[in-house]
């Protein structure tokens, strides 16, 4: 199994694309578009990109993700940004991780890109991992590096990550993954620091979104529901955690499968996202601005 997500052609340089190609999806009628149910391989992957209220550059990005519905081979990005993304997994055999993934220069629409071949001094560098995160080069969607731990995260259970980006060096932009403690208030964990070359954009979080994504692609995976609130959006602005300012409208998008089993809706903080399974047709809410319910609601 590739622990990269597919969904990488949906950071934000694509977001145009995938646009395209869930309306030309939305105008299919039956549920699976001009397929049968049985002839569909993945439940579709479902986005919400998140819309920044003002034009200030984010020096970081926080959200967070209560999954409500979950099967093994499902991806729950928190935050998803143009250099990279980090989320939750459910791998095959039931096990859960948190996963932080960082793209070196180049096109993720390689999927035969080969990790070895890139020059050392393109690569991803790792500045820091915490004790019991493993490091992995990837390729196959893009190239970059990785960092996967153990991580028991539970159905019903919120899980809060924050991602900064801080200038490292002239050329680099160090992005940071954190995780918030349970039941310690406002303590966060450091899981992972990845170095990459900006190509001249500086040190910032562009393009954010979250996504649920099946990775098990198995054909009987796409029967499952896989559902979960994404709230609590914040980018922050002024350096790292700076001032933040709470993300309230997003845009509901998915991949080019035939499925409209898909469906978004406001939620308090935030929206909901489903895919697969028994969630009710609501392709024609794709790409078109959604906001969020007042908080507390």
């Amino acid at each position: 199994m590739k622990h990269v997500s597919a969904d990488c052609m949906f950071k934000g340089i694509v977001h145009a694309v995938a646009a395209l190609a869930a309306a030309a999806c939305a105008c299919a009628g039956a549920a699976f578009g001009d397929k049968p149910a049985e002839a569909v391989r993945a439940a579709r992957s479902v986005h919400m990109r998140y819309v920044p209220s003002t034009r200030e550059k984010a020096t970081g990005v926080q959200a967070t993700v209560t999954v409500r519905d979950t099967v093994p081979g499902t991806y729950f990005c928190v935050a998803c940004f143009d250099m990279g993304y980090c989320g939750f997994q459910e791998h095959f055999d039931g096990s859960r991780i948190f996963i932080f993934s960082v793209w070196d220069p180049g096109n993720p629409f390689n999927f035969s890109a080969d990790p070895n071949a890139v020059k050392e001094e393109m690569r991803v560098k790792c500045l820091f991992a915490k004790d019991g995160v493993r490091i992995v080069r990837f390729g196959g969607e893009g190239t970059g590096g990785q960092a996967k731990i153990p991580y028991p995260w539970k159905t019903g259970e919120p899980e809060t990550v924050r991602v900064t980006a801080e200038p490292d060096g002239t050329n680099r932009v160090a992005f940071t993954a954190w995780v918030k403690k349970h039941g310690t208030g406002d303590e966060w964990e450091r899981i992972a620091t990845f170095s990459t070359l900006h190509g001249g954009k500086g040190a910032c979080i562009r393009h954010a979104s979250a996504f649920i994504e099946d990775f098990r692609r198995n054909f009987e995976s796409a029967k499952k529901t896989r559902r979960a609130d994404f709230t609590n959006v914040r980018f922050f602005v002024g350096g790292g955690t700076g001032t933040p300012r709470q993300v309230k409208s997003g845009i509901f998008t998915a991949d080019n499968s035939p499925s409209r089993a898909i469906s978004a809706e406001p939620a308090p903080g935030g929206w909901t996202l489903a895919t697969g399974g028994d969630t009710p047709d609501r392709a024609d809410l794709l790409n078109t601005p959604m906001a969020a319910l007042p908080a507390g609601r």
